[in-house]
């Protein structure tokens, strides 16, 4: 890493810190030299770092979702059930039986052919 010296001070700054800096007054005096001091885009390691925590945050997400799915599902056969049961319930409160269980038709089809 390069560094480069204060103007007036002892200390000394390094290359990213320069360019982070910006156009302060600090950093009016030094030395320009090099245009690729200042770079201004992203490094392999910051690229992998942020791929490294999408994939640990899709990988603690997927489980969830398959459960939200599955408890969906769940949730929809019940209620399809429970449409059956309460139309069974008002034929026999209108009938007085419930339903026949086949119409006589060959395949046991519920509606008669015409």
């Amino acid at each position: 890493m390069r560094y480069f010296k204060l103007p007036n001070s002892g200390s000394t700054i390094s290359a990213r810190t320069r360019c982070l800096l910006g156009k302060r007054d600090i950093t009016k005096s030094l030395d320009f030299r090099r245009a690729g001091d200042c770079r201004k885009g992203l490094t392999i390691v910051e690229l992998m770092v942020a791929l490294a925590v999408i994939a640990i945050l899709m990988a603690v997400l997927l489980p969830a979702v398959m459960r939200a799915r599955s408890s969906a599902r769940q949730i929809s056969c019940i209620n399809n059930f429970r449409q059956v049961s309460l139309g069974l319930q008002n034929y026999a409160s209108a009938w007085r039986r419930f339903p026949p269980a086949s119409s006589g038709v060959r395949g046991g089809c519920l509606f008669r052919r015409m």
